[in-house]
Parts: structure tokens; C-alpha cells; sequence
């Protein structure tokens, strides 16, 4: 939803800013009351759009593949490690 913002944002002098258009982070809610403080001030035509969930998009299918896979097999590894201690 906060990818389409942009296009109602500023109309009519109307703005809508929150942590709620990214992650839910504080710093989510600070950059995007930030980007509307710079649109009311420089004015909508002159500021870019706010993207606060670009880096999803931007993430290709094998970085995610590949840093899932070092994630299964630390899991694996500390499983392992308690089965060790705990059936001594």
C-alpha cells in the first residue's frame, strides 16, 4: 500500500506519514514524517517518491535462496551441538 502513497500524497494539502508504510520501525515512521515535512516544503512536483520497502523489491530470488540455506545449516549446527550435550 505505501508504494502507491505517492500518488495521493500532498493532494490537496493532505499527507500521510507513519511507521505503519514500512516495517512497522520507528525509523520507518521518522523517514517517512521526514519526506513529507521535505514534499510540504519543496513542494510534490520537486520531491521524489518514498519507498520504504525498496530493498524487498530489489532482492533477487537466489540472494534470499542463498541466505536461507546458511540459516538452515546454522540451525542444523546448534541442533546438533545441544543433541551432543544433552544425550551424555
Amino acid at each position: 500500500m505505501s508504494r502507491h502513497l505517492d500518488k495521493i500524497n500532498g493532494v490537496r494539502h493532505v499527507s500521510f506519514a507513519g511507521a505503519w508504510m514500512g516495517f512497522g520501525f520507528h525509523e520507518d515512521g521518522f523517514a517517512a514524517g521526514s519526506h513529507v515535512a521535505k514534499m510540504l516544503i519543496e513542494g510534490r512536483e520537486k520531491t521524489g517518491t518514498l519507498n520504504l520497502m525498496g530493498r524487498l523489491d530489489d532482492m533477487v530470488h537466489s540472494e534470499v535462496g542463498y541466505w536461507r540455506h546458511i540459516l538452515k545449516l546454522g540451525v542444523l549446527a546448534v541442533q546438533t551441538l545441544i543433541e551432543d550435550i544433552f544425550t551424555k
